[in-house]
């Protein structure tokens, strides 16, 4: 009997139920990451003064707690690409829930550190797995576009913790943000684990599990096609050894050193904006539950930016749309800094940065997860993700530390902007770059 091809036959199939349950659950996994991140940006300006700390003391709060995602995407990358993405998600989403849920009894900033590193090491488990698992079930066809658009469940996650904080917080304190943020994932562990598949590409590169790859076989197929007898292959050949090294092998390396270059810029821009700008806008004067508010803007503008540009991303390629998305995302990060009182131009700088960095990421995520075969899939973009996360624990501190020496709000978010181009120009020299794969089978 010939050998089945697995990747093949999922792009040579319509885009089934199956699919768009896996896209939809690794969208909800991403907006752990979006739900995470905005909840210490909103209980650091009440924190602060019922702690009696000035809220520049917050800045290695903000950079240093993402220490925990940058040290859990490297770590889990090669794990899963060796035991599974599925196994490494569920694990790693009851991590995040249970030090989220120890962080609202922080009672001093080196409890509050200490615990946010901690949460993130089970958040930098769950992004780069959510991305591969979504990767490996889409058609390659439409794979950027749905990477793109599942990662859109970060600026909704980013979204719903604004909302939900805006009203949790006057009325029950910040501990009760915390403890939101840890039950949601400590829900999903278990449901992942039910109901969520695992990549049939790792299936068929590194088991013998015949029979549960037919059966996902067929359930995309939306008919019995396969026995369990047969043997499945994917287009890709086998790595063995340390998953890592293989990022710089057979011309990956120039790839791998642009795209950790655009992760650490895009993500400096970022994180920068999310964990300051409702103290921002506090200090100038803003209500905090209108700034929490007025910060979903950022995560809107996300959100529409990723669905508006999806179709030229496939016309003009993921790396041509990054390129553009920063240039204009450097355009709106200053308009954010002369805006001033002028709450319209304050909206609109946020909404366009929100377009442009987060759409930016989205497609971003969807070109790393392109440039890597199976193998190293969640190792690469687990360790473009980690490196990048050098750049989000960068920009908060570096931010505050500007702020504390008296910079001023135009000239920080000038020097924010720089980082914007740089990304930009790292990207536009991967449109080209493709790696050539080759059949393996099953182990």
């Amino acid at each position: 009997m010939a050998a089945v091809n697995v990747t093949d036959f999922i792009d040579g199939q319509r885009f089934s139920r199956l699919q768009l349950a896996v896209a939809i659950w690794c969208g909800v996994l991403v907006a752990l990451d979006g739900l995470d991140v905005q909840i210490i940006a909103f209980v650091a300006p009440v924190i602060a003064p019922s702690w009696g700390v000035p809220i520049a003391a917050f800045g290695p709060i903000f950079g240093l707690g993402l220490l925990g995602f940058m040290l859990g995407a490297l770590i889990a990358g090669p794990f899963a690409d060796r035991y599974g993405r599925k196994p490494v998600i569920v694990v790693s989403a009851a991590i995040l829930g249970i030090f989220s849920l120890a962080t609202a009894d922080a009672h001093t900033l080196g409890q509050l550190l200490i615990l946010r590193v901690l949460t993130g090491l089970g958040l930098g488990g769950v992004l780069p797995n959510a991305v591969a698992l979504t990767s490996e079930y889409a058609p390659r066809r439409n794979r950027a576009m749905v990477i793109a658009v599942m990662f859109c469940g970060y600026s909704i996650g980013g979204g719903i913790s604004a909302l939900v904080s805006a009203r949790l917080i006057p009325a029950y304190g910040w501990p009760s943000a915390f403890v939101f943020g840890g039950v949601i994932p400590l829900l999903l562990a278990p449901a992942i684990y039910l109901w969520v598949p695992e990549s049939i590409d790792f299936l068929a590169q590194r088991t013998r599990r015949s029979q549960q790859i037919a059966a996902l076989l067929n359930r995309i197929a939306a008919r019995a096609m396969f026995k369990g007898d047969e043997t499945f292959v994917i287009a890709e050949k086998n790595m063995k050894g340390f998953t890592v090294k293989h990022l710089f092998t057979e011309g990956r390396t120039a790839t791998t050193l642009l795209l950790w270059l655009a992760f650490f810029c895009n993500l400096l821009v970022l994180y920068l904006l999310a964990a300051w700008l409702p103290a921002m806008m506090q200090a100038a004067g803003v209500p905090i539950g209108q700034a929490i508010v007025f910060t979903a803007f950022l995560n809107l503008g996300g959100i529409i930016g990723t669905c508006a540009l999806g179709p030229l991303m496939s016309r003009w390629g993921a790396a041509v749309v990054i390129a553009i998305l920063h240039m204009l995302a450097a355009i709106s990060t200053v308009t954010i800094g002369v805006a001033g009182n002028n709450t319209t131009l304050l909206a609109l700088g946020i909404f366009g940065a929100g377009f442009c960095v987060i759409g930016g990421l989205n497609f971003l995520n969807a070109l790393a997860s392109s440039k890597y075969p199976t193998a190293i899939r969640s190792t690469g973009v687990g360790w473009g993700l980690g490196i990048g996360r050098i750049g989000s624990i960068v920009g908060p501190i570096m931010a505050g530390v500007l702020l504390a020496g008296h910079v001023s709000l135009p000239q920080l978010y000038f020097i924010a902007a720089v980082p914007a181009l740089i990304v930009g120009l790292a990207v536009l020299p991967l449109g080209s770059r493709n790696e050539a794969v080759t059949p393996v089978l099953a182990d």
